[in-house]
């Protein structure tokens, strides 16, 4: 993964990954300001960017190490990850409506 394939699927994630969570509705309510909110979403994407490209780094080294500091801060107090249903049907819906021509 290049420099500018890790931006947009970093920019991708946070958006559709992270930003149409509870996040969303706590801003919408007035929680997060849209300030916070910026200040968040930016946060969100550096990390996210940065985390790719360590993870797709040509240097094994880096990835290896990556991986190493990840085991050991692994969150082991959440659930198991399970498929997003509606996440799922959204993506999907999103894909057929790109098929679809004009």
């Amino acid at each position: 993964m290049d420099e500018e394939e890790a931006k947009s699927f970093a920019l991708a994630v946070a958006a559709y990954c992270v930003r149409t969570t509870v996040i969303e509705k706590y801003h919408s309510e007035g929680k997060l300001t849209d300030e916070e909110m910026k200040t968040f979403n930016i946060e969100v994407t550096n990390r996210l960017f940065t985390f790719f490209k360590l993870f797709y780094s040509e240097s094994m080294e880096e990835k290896e190490a990556l991986v190493r500091v990840l085991s050991k801060y692994y969150p082991h107090n959440w659930n198991t990850p399970e498929p997003d249903k509606n996440f799922m049907n959204s993506i999907r819906y999103m894909i057929d409506n790109l098929r679809k021509p004009d």
